[in-house]
């Protein structure tokens, strides 16, 4: 004897049905879309590009490239007495403050310093509220490496490969060779242009200085030659040495 199937009891199961298909799409939209979210920090985290905290940290994406080069008292020490420049006073915005009442006085400078001493001096006088931070400079032949980390718009490490050349007593040409922002390269195709705003920009710090000429300038393996004038004494900042910025 065959039994029909009640059409009306068949509806009701589909209706039944319905909720729990609903309920497994949005359980599995969650799923994916926490996995999405989990990954994109995880990619953020490794690439430095931002600070994300325990898991920057746990990548090594946190802090500048260890460049190699030590910080010592006696390296602060040497370079404080082969460039006798004062940084006294009050603390002053460097922004709005004009040059004259930021640099007095003039000293004449003829020697040498070392990557260990430009690094002391930087890592010193970085300030109580930093743009660049943590900063490591190591002088090859002709050019600079330099690592430090940007405290603004971003929280990244930043990292530079540069020659640089003096062209006259108050520029240089900038010839970028490699630039990283975390763990992520740089185009070729953007190189030269930072290479010529930083061209500008130090060219424009230079000339905004009182007290300051360079005569001759030269990098060498390890150490580099400086001949000209530093103003004596230099307003303090709250941004240290980031604050020729803003110049």
């Amino acid at each position: 004897m065959r039994v029909e199937n009640n059409p009306e009891q068949k509806i009701n199961q589909e209706e039944a049905e319905k909720p729990k298909k609903k309920h497994h799409r949005l359980r599995n939209f969650l799923i994916v879309l926490g996995v999405i979210i989990v990954a994109l920090v995880l990619v953020i985290g490794y690439l430095g590009i931002y600070k994300i905290p325990v898991i920057s940290s746990v990548m090594g994406a946190d802090k500048p490239r260890d460049l190699g080069i030590k910080t010592s008292e006696e390296a602060l020490a040497s370079i404080k007495e082969k460039i006798q420049m004062k940084i006294t006073g009050d603390y002053v915005n460097f922004e709005s403050t004009d040059p004259s009442q930021l640099f007095t006085g003039v000293i004449p400078v003829d020697t040498s310093t070392t990557s260990e001493e430009i690094t002391s001096w930087l890592q010193r006088f970085e300030g109580d509220d930093p743009i660049f931070s943590d900063t490591q400079v190591r002088k090859f032949e002709g050019g600079l490496e330099i690592s430090t980390m940007l405290n603004m718009y971003l929280k990244t490490p930043v990292y530079v490969k540069v020659l640089v050349n003096q062209t006259s007593n108050k520029s240089v040409s900038l010839n970028i060779q490699k630039a990283s922002l975390g763990r992520i390269p740089v185009p070729e195709g953007y190189l030269e242009k930072a290479s010529d705003w930083f061209e500008e920009k130090i060219a424009k710090i230079m000339a905004a200085i009182p007290g300051f000429s360079m005569e001759k300038y030269e990098i060498h393996e390890n150490y580099s030659t400086f001949k000209g004038t530093f103003p004596a004494q230099v307003k303090k900042s709250k941004q240290g040495f980031s604050a020729l910025f803003s110049l």
